[in-house]
């Protein structure tokens, strides 16, 4: 019940948080200044709390301190989409680069973000480093790590994105993707995230107080969603409606022969 429990939390947490940064960009880019401002006060006293709660151990600090760690990078992912925090202008793609060009091009276009990222990580390793309560720190850097090999695995090329989730303003991203194609990276990531899985589980089932299990049972779920991602990304999307198709099919079935 107890692992039950974190995972239902984390999964609400994750679904309530992207929804909002999905709305927040979405909206008219007017409301930004307000929304990212409003935002930046709430990763503000994340941070503050993260580091308040980062010796207390107790269970209900484990899961403040995993929230405050999601409000944080969610905060990043934020500044980013509506363009607060990117990088440096640079001419759009248009279909003469090379892959390295192309690369060079991305990673100045999101330079400010990366930055960002990384020094979110850094800060988040510092302050970890002897803690006993690591369940916000930890995420963050779980988060980085995740996100990042789903932004390689989309440059190198997926056979299912595209892009046109994406409002106007951020269009632009969709210059530096690679080809819709099957690339072995997405199975190098995909592997890296089980091993995450993996030692999650491991870690919960050496661990005998809560705070350490409800701890290793947040990192296990968003290992667990950051492979079904990439999962998802690498099946072609014909193939991926025919086969939510037949799983709507066979629910169907079942709730036909319960009645």
């Amino acid at each position: 019940m107890l692992i039950f429990t974190a995972v239902i939390f984390a999964i609400v947490l994750w679904w309530v948080s992207t929804g909002a940064i999905i709305v927040m960009y979405r909206r008219a880019p007017w409301t930004y200044d307000a929304t990212v401002g409003l935002y930046t006060v709430v990763a503000a006293v994340s941070t503050v709390w993260l580091v308040i709660l980062r010796q207390n151990t107790e269970l209900w600090a484990i899961y403040a301190s995993f929230s405050a760690g999601t409000l944080v990078w969610g905060w990043n992912l934020a500044c980013y989409y509506t363009g607060f925090i990117t990088g440096p202008k640079e001419p759009t793609n248009d279909g003469t680069l090379t892959d390295a060009e192309r690369f060079r091009h991305a990673m100045i276009r999101s330079l400010y973000h990366e930055a960002t990222s990384v020094a979110l990580v850094a800060g988040s390793a510092w302050f970890s480093w002897g803690a006993g309560n690591q369940a916000g720190f930890g995420c963050i850097i779980l988060f980085y790590v995740l996100h990042m090999l789903s932004k390689l695995a989309i440059y190198f090329g997926v056979a299912n994105f595209s892009g046109a989730w994406l409002p106007g303003h951020l269009q632009y991203i969709t210059a530096y993707f690679g080809p819709k194609r099957f690339h072995w990276f997405s199975l190098g990531a995909i592997g890296i995230g089980c091993l995450g899985v993996l030692w999650s589980i491991n870690g919960v089932r050496l661990s005998v107080a809560d705070p350490q299990i409800v701890t290793y049972a947040f990192w296990g779920l968003i290992c667990a969603a950051a492979v079904l991602e990439l999962v998802v990304l690498i099946i072609p999307e014909t193939q991926l409606h025919r086969f939510l198709a037949f799983l709507t099919h066979l629910s169907g079935a079942a709730n036909t022969k319960m009645l």
